[in-house]
């Protein structure tokens, strides 16, 4: 495993209103898991508002699945062109959820690279709004030891 830092930028494109931008930086740990395949770990914060949860991207060259484990407990998957149907519970109950892939962009290297989504969220079956996920990997600043 390899300490990194991560610059994420997430966008929400709800109909009539403003996208509304996150954007956070972040140390997290990449390990590669061989044939081109990544596992990315990092704590969320206050600032995504899920601060308490762990978020693991599972990255292969032709998906990537997403697991959130703590306040808020998701299990997705994103694959180019397709729709993933999911629970995603919170401290209120869970809520079912689909997701469709609309692109997908993995540039990943031992210990930086890219990942792209862009994606379509609808719970209970009414969209919630377009989604685009951008994470930049980048080495940790030296120094930092290795986990």
């Amino acid at each position: 495993m390899k300490n990194v830092t991560l610059l994420i930028r997430s966008q929400e494109e709800q109909p009539n209103q403003n996208p509304e931008v996150i954007e956070l930086r972040t140390e997290g740990v990449m390990d590669c898991t061989g044939d081109g395949a990544y596992t990315l770990v990092y704590q969320e914060s206050e600032l995504t508002g899920l601060e308490g949860t762990q978020t693991t991207f599972q990255i292969q060259p032709d998906s990537v699945a997403l697991q959130r484990e703590g306040q808020v407990n998701s299990h997705i998957l994103f694959q180019d062109g397709q729709r993933y149907q999911t629970l995603y519970h919170t401290p209120y109950g869970a809520l079912e959820m689909s997701v469709s892939t609309q692109r997908l962009r993995v540039s990943i290297g031992e210990d930086s690279g890219e990942l792209e989504v862009v994606y379509i969220i609808e719970m209970n079956h009414v969209m919630t709004g377009r989604h685009r996920l951008n994470i930049q990997i980048q080495p940790a600043p030296t120094g930092q030891e290795s986990v």
